[in-house]
C-alpha cells in the first residue's frame, strides 16, 4: 500500500484483517461508527459495554430520533435524569486543583 509514493506509515504497513463480516447492502444498524483506528475502535467498545451495563443493572436507557443537541445523526441513545452540571464550572475546579497541586498551565 503506497501512501505518497515514498513512504509507508505503520498503519499501512501493519494492517491486518480480523474476518470481518459481509454486510448486506442495505445494512440496518443501531450504530455506526466511522473509523477503526484508536478511537473508533475504543468508542465502539465504550459503547457497546456502557448500553450492556445499562441493561444489566436495569438503567432506563432508550433509543429515539430526536437529537436535543442539534447534531445531525441517524439515531440517538437518551439515558433519561442524568446528573446535569455545568461544563466549564467543572473545568474551573479541576484547573484550580491542578495549580494548587504545583503544576501550571
Amino acid at each position: 500500500m503506497e501512501r505518497d509514493g515514498h513512504l509507508e506509515s505503520i498503519w499501512q504497513s501493519e494492517v491486518k484483517h480480523y474476518g470481518q463480516k459481509e454486510i448486506s447492502p442495505t445494512p440496518n444498524f443501531d450504530v455506526v461508527i466511522a473509523g477503526a483506528g484508536i478511537t473508533g475502535i475504543t468508542s465502539a467498545i465504550m459503547l457497546q459495554k456502557i448500553i450492556e451495563g445499562h441493561h444489566q443493572v436495569g438503567i432506563e436507557t432508550f433509543k429515539t430520533n430526536v437529537n436535543p443537541f442539534g447534531i445531525p445523526s441517524v439515531r440517538v441513545v437518551e439515558i433519561p435524569n442524568q446528573a446535569q452540571f455545568h461544563p466549564l464550572k467543572y473545568l474551573r475546579i479541576l484547573l484550580k486543583e491542578f495549580i494548587h497541586n504545583g503544576e501550571f498551565i
